[in-house]
């Protein structure tokens, strides 16, 4: 690049920002801008500020366009951005004496807040009904490992016997909670801005309520402050997608240990698992590592959000308006795409029922159930309980054996140093029974158990939970349904009278 005295000879502010950000606006928010130009001239025109003929020709003009597409309209980032472009190309079209009347009482600062708001709610609803789709293929899952023994883990380490059912409901109780984290972040963001202008209103007699009842918005951003500024809405919904991705990605970290040899008890099928290029005999779970890692490129995104928010001016910028959202839209994509091809990794995996059993048997993780059994058959504390049965453990540990070894003459032998008497009213059957995996979580029929009457209620209630949602969801997506009609049915009376 030369520089000629003063004169630079290339705009590097058209070339490196104003051109690529057109470019990557213009496709997303021009559908959305044109219904927001058309609820702004009704308004206009039912608030006396424009003529009837004006509103026709508005609105007439907005329809071809729209029917047209984005490629009728020659873009250029002179111009500056798409609204630019757009109200430029309906000035050639209609005149400045009616297509310059379209941008009385706003700004594009309160247009620009409204078209990302409708634009995280499409998002955001579009990510809660994929989440709802996982929760269904979940709840699947469970209802058919009800009694598929699998060892429960603390530290990594058995602790105690649970069911994949149960593990399942568990998930599917985060993943709720993350759809109503979704579904919370809905309600914030989709309030109307239209009306603040650039940050103080407008002295124009608009009706804010009546472009908000057009489009579908909950209420209104009152303070005109407010309805430029605010962006807090951008990392709410930032935060619930990495929650989101932080559930899925722990259980995926679960499936990570589960689908290695030294557990076997999970398999991913081959459309999930990558073979090495030396390695003949390799099935890396590459899907699984992805997903992972996903909650990080999310998360980075809250960041950047609260990062770029926390040292501004309370007022409309560039950063709050633009370089808040460069990130946000990926991460839209990133947590849609992640929660698709969960729902198919869902629907395919196999669980080896036999090893998980023979692991759970092995693997002392019915211990517990051993000193709760000297409870209720001796009488004892469970602390003294527990000091007997964690020696007989310990011992078989040292000798490399497994719960499969444990038997009564051992626990006996520690009775009698722990006690200094032998066992009383427990018999070898009892030992027995309290080690065995099934029964030992049958009798876990405690609210929310493991128990497999416990976690048919957890998946009754999952059920439950699905529809009521699948009712919230239809509910909010119907109430933009009707404002459009409502606000077709307006434009078609002014345009066919």
């Amino acid at each position: 690049m030369q520089d000629k005295g003063n004169v630079i000879e290339e705009n590097v502010y058209l070339k490196y920002l104003l051109t690529p950000q057109l470019e990557e606006q213009a496709p997303r928010y021009f559908d959305i801008m044109l219904k927001i130009n058309d609820a702004h001239a009704l308004m206009l025109f039912k608030q006396e500020l424009i003529s009837r003929q004006e509103a026709k020709e508005l609105l007439s003009v907005s329809q071809d366009i729209g029917n047209r597409g984005i490629s009728g309209i020659e873009l250029s980032a002179e111009r500056e951005d798409l609204y630019l472009n757009l109200e430029a190309h309906i000035i050639q079209r209609l005149g400045s004496d009616i297509g310059g009347k379209l941008h009385i009482g706003r700004s594009r600062n309160d247009l620009y807040a409204a078209i990302q708001r409708i634009k995280c709610r499409e998002e955001l609803l579009k990510v809660a009904e994929i989440v709802i789709d996982l929760r269904e293929t979940l709840v699947g899952l469970v209802e058919k490992n009800i009694e598929t023994v699998i060892p429960g883990y603390t530290h990594m380490q058995p602790a105690q016997p649970i069911t994949f059912g149960h593990y399942l409901a568990a998930i599917g109780c985060a993943l709720k909670r993350d759809f109503d984290r979704l579904i919370d972040s809905y309600h914030r963001t989709n309030l109307n801005p239209l009306g603040a202008g650039a940050m103080a209103g407008t002295g124009f007699p608009i009706d804010r309520t009546l472009t908000g009842e057009y489009l579908g918005f909950d209420g209104i951003l009152k303070n005109s402050l407010d309805a430029v500024a605010a962006r807090d809405y951008a990392a709410d919904i930032a935060y619930a997608m990495t929650m989101l991705l932080s559930d899925i990605g722990r259980m995926n970290q679960d499936f990570y240990y589960w689908v290695t040899s030294e557990f076997s008890t999970l398999k991913l099928p081959d459309e999930f698992v990558a073979s090495s290029s030396i390695m003949p005999q390799k099935r890396n779970p590459i899907i699984l590592e992805h997903t992972i890692c996903k909650v990080s490129h999310v998360l980075g995104t809250l960041v950047s959000i609260v990062t770029t928010m926390k040292g501004l001016p309370y007022t409309h910028t560039r950063a709050t308006g633009g370089e808040v959202f460069v990130l946000l839209w990926k991460a839209f994509q990133e947590t849609e795409t992640t929660i698709r091809w969960m729902c198919g990794l869902l629907e395919k995996i196999e669980i080896d029922r036999e090893n998980a059993f023979i692991n759970t048997r092995k693997n002392f993780s019915t211990a517990t159930e051993v000193a709760d059994e000297l409870v209720r058959k001796m009488g004892l504390s469970f602390r003294t309980a527990h000091s007997i049965v964690r020696r007989a453990v310990f011992e078989l540990y040292s000798q490399q054996k497994t719960s499969e070894d444990f038997t009564w003459d051992l626990l006996n032998r520690y009775s009698l140093e722990v006690l200094q008497k032998p066992l009383e009213g427990i018999t070898e059957e009892d030992v027995r029974a309290a080690l065995d995996p099934l029964e030992n979580i049958k009798r876990r029929s405690v609210m929310g158990g493991p128990a497999p009457k416990e976690v048919k209620e957890q998946m009754t209630e999952l059920k439950k939970q699905l529809q009521q949602d699948c009712e919230r969801i239809e509910q909010l997506k119907n109430k933009i349904k009707s404002a459009q009609s409502k606000m077709k049915e307006q434009i078609d009376r002014v345009v066919n009278q």
